[in-house]
């Protein structure tokens, strides 16, 4: 057992398979044994998945607290009138005969007062509110417990940053309008949205009108007399109308287009859920946008809440009037003009019928089919209900008498919640605590002359009124995290003193510096590259530096490099001198302005918009230019806004830290807000240095990204010796600093669902490495991508649709009569698809492809690039449907200049209609061949791993195999492998592929490493 040998490995989310074979493919044995085979496990769950369920668990947790903390503020008072009152009420889900107490009812069983009585005289809870805060009378001491646990147990969002007493801060549209602004201003954005219009916008926001209706009034008031709006600025009226708009429209970004959320309405019942998932999705300064714009919709539906009144309880008690007059009113209608619908409205109960009964959620038993499950009946939603009547109400006509009533009626049922509003709604997620505190204080300040104990201070120094609002206001920093340190893993609190920690004592108990400390120690990642050293946060001045850079040093006109001169040039003109956002269309104007580039010159190389910015640069430009703060001195600053919300502990680190600076300084530094972390460290960019050639001097990475225009992987690879020297300091830390490998994995940003799979491999190949007495010659690894939820997306059907609607009229007729007897089944094949997006045309001849012999072998699919030359099976920029005959001829090189001259015209025109990518039409008409590091560049694609996942894995095997070479496999390389050799897959049959895919990787993966080298110039040299 101790000749040499090679490991194969597939590595999956839930499956590992293993090959063991000496260095002619053939497998080991071992107690006569092959030695290959596979392990089968659940797979772990996601963090997200997990932090969910326990957030949601914490967040009813402290719900019932902080309702257990106000029933002991209020126990010895109401037991003076009520013994059973508390049992009661946690009785009242119970059968009567499982109840402790002898009564039929859930609240009041007093003779004054029962059940019947109290809801007769308080038919909701914000009756009884308005009672509380306006009675000159005693009230009974249950009333004033339960408004109170209703308050504290509804109290609000805390996401408006100001007092708690500060209510007309809180409800002023002033704010909330002023920070919309200055996000377009600021960002450079045209606009018309200025602050002479802000009164009249607020009152359109808060108007009970339709909402084309109000799309229309907001148009006039900004745009008056201007007929063609940019679809930015059309997006953002849609928006804040509640109308459905676009993503990829609000930031003119077109590959918006292809997210799970393009298009999207602020009047979504889910829609602060996809708000989350869209933050996720899109980058920080664009997700900035389409909170300023949720704001403005929220401050409408918060002014429809209050209604102009000052309690929120006001406004949900005239809801509930006019709900009950819009009964009435539904009733006369229904009876007076559809009698035979009466109990089809108010008294069915059926699956999809969207009537009262529904609406109400009040479900009858009486006129059911006696199939129906009663228990699956759902409430209908507003909208629902409303389309119901609208369809009930269809061509009818109405006495002349009832025509204004009825007129009002049809014009409600156009608006949202506005026919029959309910008080509990989701719109009720906009209200803030400050509110509902303001309820709760006037309902204790108002009672408090009734009874003595709402005053008196107790041993704490706090009398109940200062505890009951100490509840509402409570809210436990992010920075100190769960109160229980039980679970060390999930809690770093830093206690001043022991025993129960509660809204009153908190900051006697909890040691603020301390957590805050521990909580930035935690939050603080490690390098991707550098093992021990912290990554920069995402705005940070240099890690900005660094985003811009490694994206424009790829920049190319048609495919020619600019040089590092321009580069420079282009970064100080567009990023440092203007923080507006740098699209392609900018790129081409500067280069056209400065006369670097012709108009038919194409900028290639970035996406239609650089993703990177200085933003952090700009925001404190001012003050590194008129020497308040230096660049260390931001940094620290940038570093502390990304890992704290609360705005007041921002304030004391800033004070104490720069006593020096204004108020207007430290003001503005308060209203940035940057979050995230990169993933690299200062160390990495700054004090990793190496001779470079083309620097003609040791250079550090960022040095060699600003005097150079490589990227960071071009920088890492083989080429240049940053990755040695990085290898050198990982071995050096990892001797310095030995630790166990759930460590080393926290330190690589591995999340749990990737964990479960690496402590496998490792168990399997120290077992491997135990019957082969050594370690292998080389290991071969693949890692599988992680299974990632479908998201929705257009068909491919849809997305010919909508491509043919720009075609002209008789192109357009033609192929949408065509592709309508066509399945979605049958558009899966590629062949079919290129068939309809080159509109029955050979790409190469012009000629009329035959739909009849489409799948036989008159017509093939041609890869444009060769697969001789470069992997690339994408249908969208590589391949096309030519006649068989012509591809022979072509064979592997690029399309011939012949074909080129007759057939551009036509690529342009498909071009020009979106039926084939600029970068289709770009490969299609390229006339100069490959160069080296073109060549290299394809090579090196196969050969590296960017996976942080792989990498990970790949230092532990390292670690473990000391002597051993690691060589990544590319996940296709197999499965083409399979392909071209008709070797059969099943998933069904047993779990035996998983060993098989690591027996190829071993294969397939030494081909590669022997073929190729370590660096794929020489291989290219050697060609020549």
């Amino acid at each position: 057992m101790k000749s040499e040998y090679f490991l194969g490995l597939d590595i999956g989310t839930n499956s590992i398979g293993y090959a063991v074979t000496d260095l002619e493919y053939e497998l080991k044995k071992f107690n006569n044994k092959a030695m290959w085979g596979c392990h089968v496990f659940e797979e772990g769950k996601q963090c997200a998945e997990r932090r969910m369920f326990r957030s949601a668990r914490r967040r009813l947790n402290r719900k019932k607290q902080r309702i257990q903390l106000a029933r002991e503020i209020f126990a010895k008072e109401i037991a003076k009138v009520d013994n059973d009152f508390y049992i009661r009420i946690d009785e009242s889900a119970l059968l009567k005969r499982d109840k402790t107490t002898d009564s039929k009812y859930s609240l009041f069983n007093d003779t004054t007062m029962t059940d019947k009585e109290y809801h007769e005289r308080f038919p909701t809870i914000h009756h009884l509110i308005m009672y509380l805060i306006e009675t000159k009378e005693r009230p009974d001491i249950r009333l004033v417990y339960l408004a109170a646990a209703y308050i504290l147990s509804h109290r609000g969002h805390f996401l408006i940053d100001a007092p708690k007493d500060a209510i007309a801060e809180v409800i002023s549209f002033d704010k909330v309008y002023a920070d919309f602004n200055n996000y377009l201003v600021e960002g450079e954005i045209p606009s018309n949205w200025s602050f002479d219009i802000k009164d009249e916008l607020g009152n359109i926001l808060k108007s009970k009108v339709g909402i084309k209706e109000k799309q229309k009034r907001i148009k006039e008031l900004v745009f008056k007399d201007i007929k063609r709006i940019d679809k930015d600025q059309e997006a953002i009226i849609k928006a804040i109308s509640g109308a459905k708009f676009n993503l990829s429209d609000l930031y003119n970004n077109e590959e918006y287009k292809e997210l799970e959320y393009n298009s999207i309405s602020l009047q979504d019942s889910e829609i602060d859920a996809k708000i989350i998932s869209i933050g996720e999705m899109i980058n920080q300064e664009d997700f900035e946008l389409i909170m300023r714009v949720k704001a403005l919709y929220d401050w409408s539906l918060l002014a429809d809440i209050l209604k102009g009144e000052e309690y929120i309880s006001k406004g949900k008690i005239a809801l509930y009037e006019q709900h009950k007059k819009d009964l009435k009113l539904l009733k006369y209608l229904v009876k007076s003009y559809k009698p035979d619908k009466y109990d089809e409205v108010f008294k069915f109960s059926k699956k999809n019928l969207h009537n009262y009964t529904a609406y109400s959620g009040n479900f009858k038993s009486s006129c059911n089919d006696p199939k129906e499950d009663k228990l699956s009946l759902t409430k209908t939603t507003n909208k629902n209900f409303c389309d119901y009547l609208k369809k009930i109400f269809k061509d009818i006509s109405v006495k002349s008498e009832d025509n204004e009533q009825y007129d009002d009626f049809k014009a409600r049922l156009e608006i949202d919640n506005a026919f029959m509003p309910k008080q509990v709604h989701t719109n009720n997620g906009v209200i803030p605590y400050q509110l509902y505190r303001y309820e709760l204080k006037a309902i204790l300040e108002n009672v408090k002359t009734h009874y003595a104990f709402l005053s008196e201070k107790d041993e704490d120094g706090l009398n109940a009124i200062e505890k009951l609002l100490s509840i509402i206001e409570f809210r436990i920093p992010y920075y100190v995290g769960p109160l229980n340190n039980y679970h060390g893993e999930f809690s770093w609190i830093k206690r001043k003193a022991e025993g129960k920690i509660l809204p009153w004592n908190f900051n006697d108990r909890v040691d603020l510096e301390k957590s805050e400390e521990a909580f930035i120690r935690r939050m603080t990642n490690k390098c991707t590259y550098l093992a021990g050293e912290d990554v920069l946060p995402k705005y940070s001045l240099l890690y900005s530096k660094y985003m811009v850079l490694n994206e424009i040093n790829s920049i190319r006109i048609d495919n020619v490099p600019i040089s590092v001169n321009i580069k420079q040039k282009l970064y100080k003109d567009l990023f440092e001198n203007s923080r507006r956002k740098v699209t392609k269309k900018r790129l081409q104007d500067w280069f056209l302005s400065n006369q670097l580039i012709s108009e038919n010159q194409e900028i290639r190389g970035v996406d239609e918009e650089i993703k990177s910015s200085l933003r952090s640069f700009h925001d404190f430009k001012q003050m590194l230019v008129n020497g308040i703060l230096n660049e260390a001195q931001v940094e620290e600053l940038i570093f502390r806004i990304s890992i704290t919300t609360d705005k007041q502990r921002l304030r004391i680190f800033i004070k104490s830290k720069y006593p020096t600076l204004s108020e207007p300084d430290i003001k503005k530094i308060l209203s940035f807000n940057y979050s995230g972390y990169g993933r690299l460290s200062k160390k990495l960019l700054t004090e990793i240095e190496v001779f470079m050639p083309q620097v003609e001097n040791d250079t550090s990475i960022i040095g060699a990204l600003w005097n150079t225009n490589y990227n960071l992987m071009q920088l890492l690879s083989q080429e240049f010796k940053f990755i040695n020297k990085i290898d050198n300091h990982n071995a050096l830390y990892y001797q310095q600093n030995p630790s166990n490998i759930d460590s080393k994995l926290d330190e690589m940003y591995i999340s749990n669902a990737v964990k479960r799979p690496i402590f496998r491999t490792i168990d399997i190949v120290k077992e491997i490495k135990s019957i082969m007495k050594k370690d292998p010659k080389k290991v071969f690894i693949e890692v599988a991508r992680q299974k990632q939820e479908k998201k929705r997306t257009k068909s491919r059907k849809d997305s010919l649709k909508d491509l043919y609607k720009g075609l002209e009229q008789e192109y357009r007729e033609e192929w949408s009569k065509r592709l309508e007897n066509v399945s979605d089944d049958k558009l899966k094949s590629d062949r079919y698809y290129l068939y309809y997006m080159q509109l029955g045309k050979c790409m190469y001849t012009g000629k009329e492809i035959s739909l009849h012999q489409l799948m036989d072998n008159t017509y093939d699919i041609d890869h444009i690039y060769p697969q001789s030359i470069v992997k690339d099976d994408s249908i969208h920029n590589n391949k096309v449907l030519v006649d068989s005959s012509i591809n022979r001829i072509k064979s592997n090189n690029l399309i011939m200049p012949e074909i080129q001259e007759r057939m551009t015209g036509y690529w342009n025109m498909l071009a020009s209609k979106g039926l084939i990518t600029k970068e289709k039409l770009f490969r299609l008409t390229r006339k100069n061949t490959f160069t080296d590091e073109e060549l290299v560049g394809f090579i090196n694609r196969q050969l590296v791993e960017t996976r942080q996942s792989t990498k990970a894995i790949a230092r532990i095997i390292n670690d473990i195999f000391p002597n051993a070479e690691v060589v990544y496999v590319k996940a296709g390389l197999v499965s083409d492998f399979r392909h071209q050799y008709d070797m059969l897959k099943s998933r069904d049959v047993n779990d035996l592929h998983h060993a098989k895919d690591a027996y190829l990787n071993i294969v397939m993966g030494n081909v590669y490493n022997v073929r190729f080298t370590k660096n794929p110039l020489n291989f290219i040299k050697s060609k020549e």
